[in-house]
């Protein structure tokens, strides 16, 4: 997000989905200039179900830390494919020592 608010020849919008309802809040207080002028758009929600967006929406998806949380990988795969356009990019990250039994 920090390369889109500073780059100004970026084009588009930047969603954020979290199923945590305070960090939403969070991140809500972090980029209200940007929500404010329509650059980006925080949802608290669940990754099992992205209906309010439809198939082939997204460039781009990125997500980070998020695989240690999640129930479902095959629904959220799968969901989370539906959402991207063709030949869109994933970018995941994972950060600090976990199980690669999540996997």
């Amino acid at each position: 997000m920090t390369y889109c608010k500073s780059n100004s020849q970026v084009k588009g919008k930047v969603y954020g989905v979290d199923f945590s309802d305070e960090m939403v809040i969070a991140a809500t207080k972090r980029v209200k200039k940007d929500i404010d002028d329509g650059k980006v758009e925080l949802i608290n929600g669940d990754v099992t179900d992205l209906s309010c967006f439809a198939s082939n929406t997204f460039d781009r998806v990125f997500h980070c830390n998020c695989y240690y949380f999640w129930p479902d990988m095959d629904t959220i795969t799968s969901e989370l494919h539906r959402v991207e356009k063709l030949n869109s990019r994933t970018n995941k990250a994972l950060e600090g020592p976990r199980p690669f039994s999540i996997w």
